[in-house]
């Protein structure tokens, strides 16, 4: 098995040497570009960005630890930077006006997330996370931002973090846009109108001081064209069944049997994924997205964590504690399992969600339609 920062980590030492390019060849079709920043005051993407007026700016960004105001998404000293505060993403519009918005979520590190900025004509913010609006709690303000840079941060330092798909649209795209398209890529597909700036795979104009595309294993769950219809297909087709109707007895006894074991209701169920006492507040299409592409935009601390031992052992489950003892993941229908720290290799989260994918397509339709029946009533 590849490690994807190991293969990241070699590129920067070793550049375009004979037997890295060898091995990138030979994995080519494991291994996807990304732009990487090091942390440098330097590292940056050399393409001057001025935003006037309405606008959105999007990408999906991995963050080292830990992250900083040094993060920068966009930005220039003295002017502006869209970077983070508490891990928290946000708007500074400069050292005389200040912060004019700021995430409610803080984002977790080494983990790939979804962000996006928008601003409409009347220059109000909004921010966006895993597709998702986070908050639109703002102070206008309209003026133009000229001459930012992907990466170039307002301390001085620089920002550490690895890009994918960044896009620069010049209006406020809707919160259903911003939904249905997050996890799409343009690649070797015209471009949608509005959008004027478009950088991924090898493609990201001038690089500045370290700023290099590094290829890795470890990239966002971004979909290709074709892909996307087939989503979109399968979505379509359970939505139908979802906006149905069903009976709430068979949904209850659809979610004791698939379910329950992972997700508590009130105080009955599994302490693997989050609780869905609220689960009838969620949009249909929310509950969708959680049930169809669970690791799509799923939170830190529910991905799934793997561990593997001194010797050979691979062990993977919800990451129930992690201290300099031992580190205990749980499993449904099994006993928690505690890995002293001494037969520890390596550990860390993976891409994947805790929950499996593929749990609808074990349902039968009616099943479908009596579940989402019975979810919309845990308010």
């Amino acid at each position: 098995m590849l490690d994807p920062v190991l293969l990241e980590r070699l590129q920067i030492v070793l550049g375009p040497h004979p037997e890295l390019l060898a091995l990138l060849q030979k994995h080519g079709d494991l291994l996807r570009p990304v732009l990487l920043l090091d942390g440098g005051d330097a590292s940056f993407v050399d393409e001057p960005i001025t935003l006037r007026g309405p606008f959105t700016v999007e990408t999906w960004i991995r963050l080292d630890p830990p992250i900083t105001n040094a993060d920068s998404i966009l930005g220039r000293p003295g002017v502006a930077d869209f970077n983070f505060h508490d891990a928290r993403l946000r708007v500074w519009c400069g050292p005389k006006i200040g912060d004019v918005i700021i995430a409610k979520r803080p984002l977790a590190p080494s983990v790939w997330t979804h962000v996006a900025i928008t601003r409409d004509a009347a220059g109000r913010f909004a921010l966006y996370i895993n597709g998702e609006l986070d908050t639109d709690q703002c102070r206008p303000f309209a003026g133009d931002f000229v001459d930012l840079r992907i990466g170039h941060s307002n301390p001085a330092q620089g920002t550490a973090a690895a890009f994918c798909e960044y896009r620069v649209w010049n209006y406020a795209r809707s919160a259903e846009q911003i939904r249905e398209s997050f996890d799409r890529s343009y690649a070797d597909a015209p471009l949608p109108p509005g959008l004027v700036r478009y950088y991924q795979g090898e493609h990201w104009g001038k690089l500045h001081g370290n700023a290099r595309v590094t290829h890795t294993t470890d990239y966002p769950p971004i979909l290709t064209p074709k892909e996307a219809r087939e989503l979109e297909q399968k979505f379509a087709r359970y939505h139908a069944l979802a906006q149905r109707g069903g009976d709430l007895a068979k949904g209850k006894a659809v979610f004791e049997k698939h379910c329950q074991v992972c997700h508590a209701v009130g105080n009955q169920g599994g302490q693997i994924g989050p609780t869905l006492s609220g689960a009838g507040t969620m949009s249909t299409e929310a509950l969708l997205r959680s049930l169809i592409t669970p690791s799509a935009a799923v939170e830190s601390g529910y991905r799934l964590f793997r561990v593997e031992t001194r010797d050979g052992r691979l062990l993977e489950g919800f990451l129930v504690r992690q201290t300099d003892a031992e580190i205990v993941l749980r499993r449904p229908n099994e006993e928690d399992k505690r890995i002293p720290a001494t037969e520890v290799y390596r550990a860390g989260f993976t891409r994947r969600s805790v929950m499996p994918d593929g749990l609808l397509d074990t349902l039968a339709p009616d099943e479908v339609s009596a579940l989402f029946a019975y979810l919309r009533t845990l308010k």
